[in-house]
């Protein structure tokens, strides 16, 4: 079987997925490739002994281009590519696109599958563009949410193709933490994510040196940066770090992904201050390798997050935190529990949304 993967940067040259390398996995966990599709880190889908689909950089754009360059550009790259490797199916997970991508898909006769991964409102608020968008998905032949939450903004259309799959983790990549025998003295916090505003790290930060005089045994670990480059929040996230000075709290900036896994595993909870979020790998991650999570109360969290499980709830104030850090922490047995509800809950999400994906692939596989 054959997928083509239509990604969101195709031309760039930073983007390690395009860089005219041409690579091939074979008898791959379908987890994995899920994993390395949602992280951006390697070529997509595969279950089995499948070959690759790769749209390889054959152009080099220079972004100072007009726009209407570069949409001539993809719409020759991505019909010459679809007619050449004739894939069973199309996945596009570049909503922008997606209206082109389909007209592809049509006049080469070629199933296609849209991801939406991220909030309809969050990704334009231009009404023609929204509702453009919104008819081509109604079209495609398969259509698939992220996140139960991500429908509701299309409640009131008929989409008779829609399915809601989780995006799945490399869990072999994760290991859950060694059970706490003693009382947990040191609380180390970690953040990991992009510094950007919808991530809500900057709020966190402000609020830390209040909440490090009601917990003096507390540390932040911060791991991420910018991906838009040197934009007013980050400079003010940067300048805040300045202000702060504080030997407790550790900006790592960006972490090679192989080595996330042991960032997890120094960690005492995991903080997710976003204002919005489609789907969070981080999250997954997180109770993969049996860390307790504190989250914001947003549609995502609210889905999958099991209070007193594995995590709490805050609304990111030094009380609140302070709150349910002392939940996670007062007593190590029940840490030690809900690192390992964590890891459970994660194992059997996994199971069933890699089922999903096999599944709707496979539905398009003309060897089936």
């Amino acid at each position: 079987m054959k997928i083509g993967v239509v990604p969101p940067d195709i031309f760039s040259s930073k983007n390690e997925l395009y860089s005219g390398k041409l690579r091939k996995f074979e008898d791959l966990d379908f987890a994995e490739t899920i994993y390395h599709f949602f992280r951006g880190s390697a070529p997509p889908f595969s279950y089995g002994k499948i070959k690759h689909i790769k749209f390889s950089k054959v152009v080099e754009t220079n972004y100072r281009l007009k726009f209407f360059l570069d949409i001539f550009q993809f719409s020759f790259l991505l019909g010459f590519k679809v007619k050449q490797y004739k894939p069973d199916v199309i996945y596009c997970h570049d909503l922008f696109r997606l209206p082109l991508v389909f007209l592809i898909s049509k006049i080469l006769s070629v199933p296609l599958v849209a991801e939406v991964g991220i909030d309809i409102d969050f990704f334009t608020k231009n009404k023609i563009l929204k509702r453009i968008t919104t008819l081509t998905l109604k079209k495609v032949d398969r259509m698939v949410f992220f996140a139960n939450h991500l429908k509701k903004p299309f409640s009131k259309e008929n989409f008779p193709n829609a399915i809601v799959i989780y995006p799945t983790i490399a869990l072999e990549k994760f290991t859950r933490k060694k059970a706490i025998k003693k009382p947990i003295r040191k609380i180390d916090l970690l953040y990991v994510g992009r510094i950007s505003r919808p991530k809500g790290i900057l709020e966190l930060l402000k609020v830390f040196p209040s909440l490090q005089k009601k917990i003096p045994n507390l540390s932040l670990t911060i791991v991420g940066s910018s991906q838009k480059g040197n934009t007013p929040y980050f400079r003010e996230f940067k300048e805040t770090l300045l202000r702060l000075s504080s030997s407790s709290i550790q900006w790592k900036n960006w972490v090679p992904h192989q080595k996330i896994p042991s960032v997890y595993k120094k960690a005492t909870i995991v903080i997710l201050p976003s204002k919005t979020e489609g789907f969070n790998a981080v999250f997954c991650e997180a109770l993969a390798s049996g860390v307790p999570v504190i989250c914001s109360k947003i549609p995502f969290y609210k889905e999958v997050l099991r209070e007193d499980e594995f995590g709490y709830f805050s609304d990111f104030t030094s009380n609140s935190l302070q709150q349910v850090i002392k939940k996670i922490t007062v007593n190590y047995q029940k840490y030690n529990l809900m690192s390992k509800n964590g890891r459970l809950f994660i194992e059997e999400l996994a199971k069933k949304n890699t089922a999903k994906w096999k599944s709707l692939f496979r539905s398009f596989s003309k060897n089936d």
